[in-house]
């Protein structure tokens, strides 16, 4: 069976491993230079991670510093006391990348560097290939790596069910700079994390990472003209004297998909993974963990049943959602509901303790707070009972045990009409 891959993304990296070490043709396109594979930048990933997917843990990989979550025009802050074994890892994410390029091709995969893919190539219902600049490259199977705005998912033109491209308020538009520390300032010991910082509808943060420098990002979800950015970045050097002058890497704009993953994955010989597939954390953006372990989970469908049928690749699906995206869609809910939630409910939600350590700490190292669906339906109900404006936050929580109830609940063998029937009311809990 020959296989595609459309960009070097981690999940795409993993699923090419695994099917190349199983005895799979493999092949890469990545519009990139091998030098400048991945973002130049530091990134964070659950702890644990690295063992149990038995991937090397990364050269230079060291333990992330302590953060605080501060909620917006509030004194209060929730600083999390995460024992250091259990902190996230901290990584530079294009040596990660490299490092796992070079067991791809120890593996026998092989890689096409600066080779832009135009779209796909169909034959009826089928995807058949992709199209580049050298014309058409046939195969049995492509797997899309290719990010947030995808131009294989584009070319679906939205049949079969797939997503064409991301909402605008679905997408988080960030400028991540890394700064040397200014002189003579003390240095904190926590991460600062702002929720809509100064009016903003998104996160920024500024803190000490673990080689020194000053990490700054200015987020927003949506369109983040140039204006707003230098706005929010002078009230962050406001906020936060340790920003120095010198720029030492990082500074483009950047767009990370921040919903719930795409309801309709695969089709006729293609499969989504990662960024493409929408699989970041909805509120926090990382997706490293995630976009890995969908890659795992498409390799072993593939590789248990011996071909890339639709039957096959959806078994890939329902097995991610059942892990991951039902939990993803909750989230997403969350966040919208957070976001659109007054400045002045959302102090009382941090201050009242109503919102605890433990719980941001578990959105912040992607995973939702350890409560079951019937704890988490009693929590919403006693929410709504302790204050009247806090009722939109509790019907937005409500709301996303609602989606992530149905997400379970995805059909589990490849049937087209079923299916359409469970995405069409899965997408009908985003809409406004």
């Amino acid at each position: 069976m020959k296989i595609t891959v459309v960009g070097a993304g981690q999940g795409g990296l993993q699923a090419a491993l695994l099917l190349a070490n199983a005895g799979y043709d493999v092949t890469v396109y990545e519009k990139s230079p091998r030098s400048e594979l991945g973002h130049d930048q530091l990134d964070a990933v659950e702890p644990g991670f690295f063992e149990q997917m038995s991937i090397p843990l990364p050269a230079g990989a060291k333990r992330a510093v302590t953060a605080s979550f501060l909620a917006p025009y509030s004194d209060a802050v929730l600083t999390l006391n995460t024992p250091e074994e259990k902190e996230n890892w901290s990584i530079e994410r294009r040596i990660f990348s490299l490092e796992q390029v070079e067991r791809c091709e120890k593996a026998g995969v092989k890689f096409f560097f600066e080779t832009e893919v135009k779209g796909l190539v169909f034959k009826r219902d089928c995807v058949t290939g992709i199209q580049t600049d050298d014309g058409e490259i046939l195969s049995d199977l492509v797997i899309d790596a290719g990010g947030v705005y995808s131009v294989c998912r584009e070319s679906f033109h939205g049949r079969f069910g797939i997503t064409e491209k991301p909402k605008e308020d679905e997408v988080f538009n960030i400028v991540h700079t890394y700064y040397e520390p200014a002189p003579g300032v003390n240095l904190p010991d926590t991460y600062n994390y702002y929720l809509k910082y100064n009016g903003s509808y998104g996160i920024c943060w500024c803190g000490i990472e673990v080689d020194g420098s000053v990490s700054t990002l200015i987020g927003n979800i949506g369109e983040l003209k140039n204006e707003e950015y230098e706005r929010l970045f002078a009230c962050l050097r406001k906020d936060n004297p340790i920003i120095g002058e010198k720029v030492l890497r990082g500074g483009r704009y950047t767009a990370i998909p921040v919903r719930y993953p795409a309801p309709i994955m695969v089709a006729n010989g293609y499969a989504s993974v990662g960024d493409s597939a929408f699989m970041t954390v909805p509120i926090m953006g990382n997706g490293i963990a995630s976009s890995i372990r969908a890659g795992q989970f498409l390799a072993e469908s593939v590789i248990e049943n011996g071909d890339a049928s639709i039957s096959t690749l959806w078994k890939y699906e329902v097995k991610f959602f059942k892990k991951y995206g039902a939990v993803f869609c909750f989230l997403d809910i969350l966040k919208r509901g957070l976001l659109e939630t007054d400045d002045d409910t959302l102090k009382f939600l941090f201050e009242s303790g109503i919102v605890t350590n433990e719980e941001i700490e578990s959105v912040l190292h992607g995973r939702t707070p350890s409560v079951t669906l019937t704890e988490l339906k009693q929590k919403v109900t006693n929410l709504m009972k302790i204050r009247k404006s806090v009722a939109s936050v509790a019907a937005a929580a409500f709301k996303g045990v609602m989606a992530m109830t149905h997400a379970l609940n995805i059909p589990q063998e490849y049937d087209s009409k079923s299916i359409f029937v469970w995405a069409y009311k899965l997408d009908s809990f985003f809409k406004k």
